[in-house]
């Protein structure tokens, strides 16, 4: 930990003008500013999370700020889709089989259907707001759920719509434990079945080798049951 109590930086994240060269940041101060805020409390490392909506160009700026150094070990870039290709190319984007359709379906599914346009649509009041929505549909739907899930098609859809709130709440243990009743494979264990044959260059190939992967075993289509289709 050290001198970690010493960093204390300052961010800023800026659309591009268009046309400007993605290398180029001459006038950074000028460009429209989407966010801004402090780096502080290093003990063992410190994260910034933002909801970026695209296709865009921006550059973040990290400041020293009096600190004693500036380092930034890495940024990061990861997908909001709660099934995203190609861990799941056999399943309806954003939506997994038992998930009731909102005009099909009654007050919970339409509440998570709007949920998940504002998350489009609206997405600053989204990263924002939207959280204690999905945590009172969990515990309502988790309440309603009973023993039956494997068999009854509502209490999957239940099941489908609880796992999709403890997604986007974070809650990613009880997330892959629904899919994996449902009988789809979490990402995470895909990723955990994956091994190297010692020849083939792997490098920027990632979305390549797990679409090959999960051709080779039975892509995750359960749509029919939930014991169908296992990869």
């Amino acid at each position: 930990m050290g001198n970690n109590r010493f960093r204390d930086y300052r961010l800023s994240v800026r659309r591009q003008p268009p046309g400007r060269d993605i290398g180029s940041i001459d006038g950074f101060d000028a460009w429209p500013e989407l966010a801004r805020g402090r780096i502080v409390d290093f003990w063992g490392g410190a994260y910034k999370r933002f909801l970026v909506r695209g296709p865009q160009a921006l550059t973040v700026r990290v400041e020293r700020n009096h600190s004693f150094n500036t380092v930034l070990m890495g940024a990061f870039l990861d997908a909001v889709d709660e099934l995203p290709a190609p861990y799941y190319p056999a399943v309806p984007p954003g939506r997994w089989a038992g998930q009731a359709q909102a005009g099909q379906a009654g007050t919970e599914a339409r509440l998570l259907e709007e949920l998940e346009r504002a998350r489009d649509g609206n997405p600053a009041w989204w990263a924002s707001s939207s959280r204690p929505m999905y945590a009172a549909l969990a515990r309502h739907e988790k309440a309603r759920m009973s023993e039956q899930v494997a068999r009854d098609a509502g209490q999957r859809a239940i099941m489908a719509r609880a796992a999709t709130c403890c997604y986007r709440l974070g809650l990613y243990a009880p997330w892959e434990a629904a899919l994996t009743r449902a009988g789809i494979t979490p990402s995470r264990q895909i990723e955990k079945a994956l091994r190297w044959d010692g020849q083939q260059d792997c490098d920027g190939k990632g979305r390549q080798v797990v679409s090959e992967y999960v051709r080779a075993h039975s892509p995750t289509a359960p749509a029919a049951g939930p014991a169908e289709n296992r990869p």
